[in-house]
């Protein structure tokens, strides 16, 4: 299942403006994909500046910046992103060619 996000028009800004290094952001989950962690309509806070460690929830971003995924990274190779995803449940490679940005998920409210 993919997540599609729609930014607050402040943060698709920062994230025209500097693809490379954005400030802080925040999006609203939309659909199940990272339930029961996050609920859709929950506001899910991003730092892209967090230093990212293996068991940091992250979201993945496809070049378009308007496709994302969730999950919790595993780990990390050359290649991939290996990513604990919720819903459904299960291990899955993210290619960085396809997703070359992750970013750490900071917090959220709802």
């Amino acid at each position: 299942m993919w997540l599609v996000v729609t930014l607050a028009p402040a943060a698709a800004t920062a994230l025209v403006a500097h693809p490379t290094k954005p400030g802080p952001y925040s999006f609203q989950m939309v659909g199940d994909s990272a339930a029961p962690r996050y609920e859709e309509g929950d506001t899910v806070h991003v730092d892209p500046h967090h230093q990212l460690r293996v068991g940091d929830w992250c979201v993945f971003w496809q070049d378009d910046r308007e496709t994302a995924r969730i999950g919790k990274l595993v780990a990390a190779s050359g290649n991939s992103w290996h990513v604990w995803q919720l819903n459904p449940r299960g291990m899955q490679a993210l290619a960085k060619a396809e997703w070359p940005v992750c970013h750490v998920i900071v917090g959220r409210s709802g």
